[in-house]
């Protein structure tokens, strides 16, 4: 790995030295079109918020054609939000398989170990303020497209598409989440200000609120971060090598293999319905229901478990 004055220097420059590969990458793409093959490709509206609203329906359709190509394209090479289209928090999705030649592939896989010291020097800085400032300084860029790596596979027998909806459950303690509502407000104002000093509608208000509720709890109680299971886009996949195992994981980019192989069997991604969501309430059992502090999902446990034994 190469070493750099700092790590927010290293990902400038890798992601600069990323984005021109990709461009010419996408330009040749576009120019040689015939070089791959499209066995599919959905498309997936984008959305006017932030986060997906796993209570409404997001319609899926399959592209082909022209608008396949310019949507494969655009999900293996695009780092940069669309302006004006795509919300600034919102990660392109096209989930499609394509079929490359050998050379292009090569250039991805190398694309992907660029992805990876960017990813890694990110998780270098400690500081979320920091790492937050460093995407910041690069207007309309996408972390997640500039870290996602692009998924090479061999020999695909079949391809199955679904979507999924898991909630995250982080455990934590009131003194602990209070700590890191104080080092945030510190990283904004340089300490941490009163209510007073703030206006009604500033966004750091939360955090003050945050630290005045988990206050009245004892600090050492524990607590959990809960977030709703939002709908993502999944994949099964099977290989012709009966020796190696199915693979299951996130696919909101499309999934490559050699242009010499055969196209897999498909299963095409169908449009989300809110009744797919699953309402148990299995992986929160030991949770309250409502949230504690509701801005920043922290619910309390039920009695029996507010204190670790």
């Amino acid at each position: 790995m190469t070493h750099y004055i700092s790590p927010q220097q290293g990902i400038k420059e890798l992601v600069s030295e990323l984005e021109a590969g990709l461009s010419d990458l996408a330009r040749r793409m576009r120019f040689e079109p015939d070089r791959m093959r499209i066995d599919y490709c959905a498309s997936i509206p984008y959305r006017e918020t932030a986060e997906v609203d796993s209570s409404e329906s997001i319609p899926v359709s399959t592209l082909a054609d022209q608008e396949a190509i310019e949507r494969i394209i655009s999900g293996l090479t695009a780092i940069r939000i669309e302006a004006g289209r795509q919300h600034p928090r919102e990660t392109l999705r096209v989930p499609g398989v394509v079929a490359l030649p050998s050379d292009w592939i090569q250039e991805l896989s190398d694309m992907n170990l660029i992805k990876a010291e960017i990813e890694q020097l990110i998780g270098s800085i400690d500081e979320q303020y920091k790492r937050m400032q460093v995407w910041r300084s690069m207007p309309y860029l996408s972390s997640l497209q500039c870290m996602r790596q692009s998924w090479i596979i061999d020999a695909p027998r079949s391809i199955r598409f679904y979507w999924d909806c898991v909630p995250s459950v982080k455990p934590s303690t009131a003194k602990k989440e209070i700590l890191k509502c104080e080092d945030f407000l510190t990283k904004q104002f340089g300490y941490v200000p009163t209510l007073a000093e703030l206006p009604s509608d500033d966004r750091n208000l939360k955090y003050l609120f945050a630290i005045n509720d988990l206050e009245t709890i004892p600090a050492d109680e524990n607590v959990a971060i809960y977030r709703p299971g939002k709908p993502s886009i999944r994949s099964r996949i099977t290989f012709v090598d009966a020796e190696h195992k199915a693979v299951i994981r996130s696919t909101p980019a499309p999934i490559i293999y050699s242009i010499e192989h055969p196209a897999p069997t498909i299963t095409a991604l169908q449009s989300w319905e809110p009744e797919q969501s699953t309402k148990s309430r299995s992986s929160r059992v030991k949770i309250e229901q409502e949230p504690f502090v509701e801005s920043l999902f922290i619910h309390r446990y039920l009695p029996p478990y507010r204190f670790s034994k």
